[in-house]
């Protein structure tokens, strides 16, 4: 909905600004009204008639992944429980160090992959909002914890349907998720509460997005010269 939804976009015909309303926006090339920002995930403005449904989207999306992250840990919590612990700890010299040669190598290719230029600027991004380093050490430990269980543990001896590892495996992406959605929903809240815009916020925290710069709103006189060469051309 939120996607598809017009974020406010200023109806044509009211000049070269149509008001103190409207914020342009280089990466749409249009002026929107309440403008926050652009999200490209949804590929649309984020604006003040789709600004309920852009939260409203991150909160269910980070509600549903916190539900999930519930039922898998109770799930392994349970695989796990004594007296009938379905799954024990194996600890040998081999594993341990099986365990930490895979645990840094996924954190170095979590590193390498924010760096990457897909991902540049992306990681920044994410650490401005709030709770952003706590979740990022929530992450790191369950991705230990999920390596670890499954290295250091018999839990592939006896797979049935009641001993499936299968959630174990859905902890890390799901709290990746969860975290995500919900801190991004949280700082939307704030920024609303507090009367600004996502655009205010990241320029007062010295934010500035990576890559080609962007181009500045038309003015009255770029559109005159674009009209004076057209017509030169047509002569």
């Amino acid at each position: 909905v939120a996607s598809c939804t017009d974020p406010g976009v200023a109806p044509r015909g009211l000049g070269a600004h149509p008001g103190p309303q409207y914020t342009y926006c280089a990466d749409s090339n249009r002026y929107v009204a309440g403008f926050d920002h652009f999200c490209d995930f949804m590929g649309n403005d984020v604006g003040a008639r789709n600004m309920p449904f852009f939260v409203a989207f991150l909160l269910s999306i980070g509600t549903l992944s916190m539900y999930l992250v519930a039922l898998s840990v109770l799930y392994v919590v349970d695989m796990m429980s004594p007296p009938h612990a379905r799954v024990h700890f194996q600890p040998t010299p081999i594993r341990l160090v099986l365990t930490m040669l895979i645990i840094a190598l996924l954190l170095l290719g979590l590193r390498r992959c924010s760096k990457a230029p897909c991902c540049e600027g992306v990681l920044d991004l994410v650490l401005l909002m709030p709770g952003a380093y706590t979740g990022v050490v929530v992450f790191a430990l369950v991705l230990g914890s999920v390596v670890t269980l499954t290295l250091m543990s018999d839990m592939w001896a006896h797979i049935s349907l009641e001993t499936n590892p299968g959630p174990v495996y859905l902890l890390l992406p799901l709290l990746a998720f969860a975290v995500l959605f919900l801190g991004m929903s949280l700082h939307w809240i704030w920024l609303i509460l507090q009367g600004l815009s996502q655009k205010l916020f990241l320029k007062a925290k010295g934010w500035k997005r990576k890559g080609a710069p962007r181009s500045a709103a038309p003015t009255t006189s770029s559109k005159r010269g674009l009209n004076s060469n057209s017509s030169t051309e047509l002569v």
